[in-house]
């Protein structure tokens, strides 16, 4: 009897675990759980770390799952924020003049040429200088199905630039949403408004449109409550002094007009 519940249990998480681990072959939860156990036990699955059709114990890779729920509750207002809650060795650096840096388990780059960032199979990243920093710090994230982030190196599978870590984002299409949904949130010390709408209709003639569509705007918190503190002392290039441990108050930008007849 015992054997009995435990074999009950190992086929019920089973088939539970199979929406995360079969997305991105084509199957919705509502396919899965519609299927016997025998088409269970033969459905193919295949993960972002592999090329081949590989069970996730024997991937060698480290991987963090990311769902749709998972995005839902964390409250994140971008992909960094999103990475730094729920994936492991993740650092998010402050640049002090460009835009933030992206690094895994201590592998970060004046120029963010370490990973790959991609959208449903194809690469978002800036060969340059930025790396994917505008997928990065879009607000909007109501499209996304899952992400699977790699941590380590992932160039064997992804070629060049896979060297900290690979970022795979699944977006929803009309096979996994159907329907129409729209969102409003807003922040009151770190100041923002986000709205957006998504839209999923299967078309006559077969196939189907998904839309998505979202307006932010972000002026984040202000000075009073986020000031700017340095931990050394030194000298602005405009004069300014900046003390260690003091906060820093900004000075009003102004524009010295040229003197003398033109």
């Amino acid at each position: 009897m015992m054997d009995g519940h435990r074999w009950a249990s190992n086929v019920l998480c089973g088939v539970l675990a199979l929406p995360v681990l079969a997305h991105g072959i084509g199957f919705t939860e509502r396919d899965l759980f519609s299927m016997s156990l025998e088409d269970l036990a033969n459905l193919p699955i295949t993960h972002v770390g592999s090329l081949t059709t590989t069970s996730k114990q024997k991937l060698s890779a480290a991987n963090t799952h990311i769902t749709e729920d998972m995005i839902r509750q964390s409250g994140a207002r971008s992909l960094d924020e999103l990475f730094e809650i729920y994936v492991p060795n993740v650092q998010v650096i402050r640049h002090d003049w460009q835009v933030s840096h992206l690094g895994t388990r201590g592998t970060v780059s004046d120029r963010d040429n370490k990973y790959l960032l991609m959208v449903n199979g194809r690469i978002m990243n800036q060969r340059t200088q930025l790396g994917a920093f505008s997928e990065r710090d879009l607000p909007q994230l109501g499209d996304i199905r899952a992400i699977d982030y790699i941590r380590g190196a992932g160039s064997v599978i992804y070629g060049p630039g896979a060297i900290s870590n690979v970022i795979s984002i699944t977006t929803h299409n009309t096979t996994t949403f159907l329907g129409i949904s729209t969102s409003f949130r807003q922040g009151l010390v770190e100041q923002y408004s986000s709205f957006d709408v998504r839209h999923g209709v299967e078309l006559s003639g077969g196939g189907g449109l998904f839309v998505y569509y979202g307006v932010t705007e972000y002026d984040g918190a202000s000075e009073q409550d986020a000031p700017l503190v340095y931990g050394r002392s030194f000298s602005t290039t405009d004069g300014g002094n900046v003390t260690a441990g003091s906060r820093y108050r900004f000075r009003p930008c102004t524009i010295t007009k040229p003197s003398g007849k033109s």
